[in-house]
C-alpha cells in the first residue's frame, strides 16, 4: 500500500468505513477521497471528511446517480465535492488533468 501512496488501505463492500477512516487519521478524517461506488456510499465518504476535504466523483458502480447530502456539514466543514468524467479528454487536457493528479 506504501508503495502506491496510500498511508492506509480500508477494504470493504459496504459504507461502513469512515470509523476506521477517522481512526486512522487520528481522528481528523480524509483529506481527499474519490467515488468510484455511486450514490450509496455518498453518506459515508463525506461522514469520512477531514475539514476542508474534497472528494472526486468518478463513476457510479452501484448504479446510484443521486445522494442526500448533508448541507449543514458541507458548509461548517467547507467541503469540496467534483466531478471528473470518464470521457475521453483533449490531449491539452489530459495532460493538464495528470499534472494536477500528481501534483494533489
Amino acid at each position: 500500500m506504501k508503495a502506491a501512496g496510500l498511508d492506509v488501505g480500508i477494504q470493504t463492500r459496504k459504507p461502513d468505513f469512515a470509523p476506521q477512516v477517522r481512526e486512522a487519521s487520528g481522528g481528523a478524517g480524509a483529506d481527499v477521497a474519490i467515488n468510484l461506488v455511486g450514490g450509496t456510499y455518498f453518506a459515508e465518504i463525506l461522514g469520512a471528511l477531514a475539514r476542508k476535504g474534497r472528494v472526486a466523483i468518478v463513476g457510479y458502480v452501484d448504479g446510484s446517480h443521486h445522494a442526500e447530502i448533508d448541507l449543514q456539514a458541507a458548509h461548517a466543514n467547507r467541503f469540496e465535492i467534483f466531478g471528473i468524467p470518464n470521457a475521453k479528454l483533449p490531449p491539452a487536457e489530459g495532460r493538464q488533468a495528470k499534472r494536477n493528479f500528481e501534483r494533489d
